[in-house]
C-alpha cells in the first residue's frame, strides 16, 4: 500500500471511525481537519491541524498536498465542495465541482429535477412575504428548508402563513456547529406524504450501482428529526424504480466518480426526491449497511478517489437496525443509564454514549441532533433485529434536570 488519500474535514470517532478503518485497507491516509483527535493516529499516517473554513482553505490545502496525494476524501457534509474543488486542482479523480455544487445547493437540485418523474415543486424565499407567496402557489402544507445544511436541521412542516412564519425563521437560523447554510435563502417546497428511504450508492464512469436501501424512522412532524435507520429496507418498494430514480438524478446533475446518499420518499405516484448528497449517508447508515450487507462504502469511496479497481466484497444477507435516544424536554444531562435487555438469540446489540454529562439536551424547535445516545442491533431476521433496536432503546433511561 504505497498511495496516500487526504481525507478533508472532521471525523467525529461515533459516527466516522469505521470511514477510516474502510479507506485505511486502501491507501496510508493523511487526515486534514479543523478538530484532530488522538485517535484518528490509529488509522492515519499523518495528521494536520487546518483551518478549513476560511477563504484561503483552497489554496492553503492544495499547496500542502499537492504531489503529495493519490486523491482527496470528505466524509463531512461541510467540506464537499472544497473537496471537489481540491480534486480538480489536483488533477485528481472525483465528482466536478458543478456537479457537487448542484447536489449541495437544493435549490439548484430542484431546478434541475423539477419536471422529472421524482421531482417537487418548490421556491425560493429570502423573507416572509416571499415565502407565503410561493406556499400559496405550492398550496399548504409546504416544507421549510435551508438550502444547504445536512441531518433534517432546521427542516419543517407548515400548515398556515403563522406555522410558515415560524418554520421560516428557524430554517434561516439553522446550523450545524457554527456554520450555517452555504447559501443565502430558504428553501420552501410542497409537502410529500409517504415513507422515507435513503439509498447509498456509488457511481464510476457512468455506471451507478445502488448498494443498500434503509428505512427512516422519523419523529413527529412538523420536524423530520431521525430517530432510526434500517438496512435493508423492510417496505414494499420497488427496487428497480430507485435504483433507475438514482441513476437519472446522477445523469440530470452530472454526477460521477464519487458516493452518494439520496433520500426518497415513497408515493402512490412513485419515488419523489427529498434531498441528494455527495458523501456516505450520516447517522452510521454506511456502517449498518456493512453489517447488513458486506459492502463498506467508505473502502469504495477511497477506491474511486485513488483511482484503482474496486475489490470483490464478500456480501452477506442480515439486517441492522440504530435508534438514537431523545430527550423529551429540554434538560442538562446528568447521566445515560443503560440497563441492557435479556439478549435475543441470534441477534448483537450495542449501546454507545454520544454526549457527555452537564450537556443542554432538547427535542426539536429547541434543539436538532440533541441525541446523548443510540443502540444498534444486527442479525439474520429482520423482525427479531427491529424489536431487538426497540427494546434496547426503551432500556437507555436519560437523567437530568429540565432547563
Amino acid at each position: 500500500m504505497s498511495s496516500l488519500l487526504a481525507v478533508i474535514g472532521q471525523v467525529p470517532r461515533v459516527f466516522r471511525e469505521y470511514a477510516l478503518r474502510g479507506a485505511r485497507q486502501v491507501a496510508e491516509l493523511w487526515l486534514l481537519t479543523s478538530s484532530p483527535e488522538r485517535w484518528h493516529l490509529d488509522y492515519c499516517a499523518s495528521v494536520t491541524q487546518i483551518d478549513l473554513d476560511g477563504s484561503e482553505a483552497l489554496e492553503q490545502v492544495s499547496s500542502l498536498v499537492r504531489d503529495k496525494v493519490a486523491g482527496v476524501v470528505t466524509f463531512d457534509e461541510r467540506y464537499v465542495e472544497l473537496t471537489a474543488r481540491l480534486a480538480a486542482a489536483l488533477g485528481c479523480a472525483g465528482a466536478s465541482p458543478d456537479a457537487v455544487h448542484r447536489f449541495k445547493d437544493k435549490s439548484r437540485l430542484r431546478a434541475l429535477t423539477k419536471d422529472r418523474p421524482y421531482g417537487v415543486r418548490f421556491g425560493v424565499a429570502k423573507n416572509t412575504d416571499q415565502a407565503e407567496r410561493v406556499a400559496e402557489a405550492l398550496g399548504y402544507p409546504v416544507v421549510a428548508k435551508p438550502r444547504a445544511l445536512g441531518g433534517s436541521i432546521g427542516v419543517v412542516k407548515a400548515s398556515s402563513p403563522k406555522e410558515l412564519a415560524e418554520a421560516f425563521s428557524l430554517a434561516t437560523e439553522a446550523k450545524v456547529g457554527d456554520l450555517g447554510s452555504a447559501y443565502e435563502g430558504v428553501l420552501i417546497e410542497e409537502y410529500v406524504n409517504g415513507p422515507e428511504v435513503s439509498v447509498d450508492s456509488s457511481v464510476r464512469g457512468g455506471v451507478t450501482e445502488v448498494h443498500f436501501i434503509a428505512d427512516k424512522v422519523l419523529g413527529p412532524e412538523p420536524h423530520f428529526e431521525e430517530f432510526g435507520h434500517v438496512v435493508p429496507t423492510q417496505r414494499d418498494c420497488d427496487r428497480e424504480v430507485i435504483t433507475a430514480t438514482v441513476e437519472d438524478i446522477h445523469a440530470v446533475a452530472g454526477f460521477d466518480n464519487g458516493v452518494s446518499h439520496i433520500e426518497l420518499r415513497l408515493t402512490g405516484l412513485g419515488p419523489k426526491l427529498i434531498e441528494a448528497n455527495a458523501r456516505l449517508g450520516g447517522d452510521l447508515i454506511p456502517y449498518l449497511g456493512w453489517l447488513a450487507t458486506g459492502v463498506d462504502l467508505a473502502r469504495l469511496a477511497a477506491e474511486i478517489a485513488v483511482g484503482v479497481p474496486s475489490l470483490k466484497q464478500d456480501r452477506r444477507a442480515r439486517t441492522a437496525a440504530v435508534r438514537f435516544l431523545y430527550p423529551d424536554e429540554p434538560m442538562e444531562l446528568s447521566e445515560i443509564v443503560w440497563s441492557p435487555p435479556p439478549p435475543i438469540s441470534g441477534v448483537e446489540v450495542e449501546f454507545g454514549k454520544l454526549l457527555p454529562a452537564g450537556s443542554r439536551v432538547a427535542p426539536p424547535p429547541d434543539s436538532f441532533l440533541s441525541r446523548p445516545a443510540y443502540v444498534l442491533a444486527h442479525g439474520v431476521e429482520p423482525d427479531a433485529v427491529i424489536a431487538a433496536a426497540a427494546t434496547a432503546a426503551n432500556a437507555v433511561k436519560l437523567v437530568g434536570t429540565r432547563v
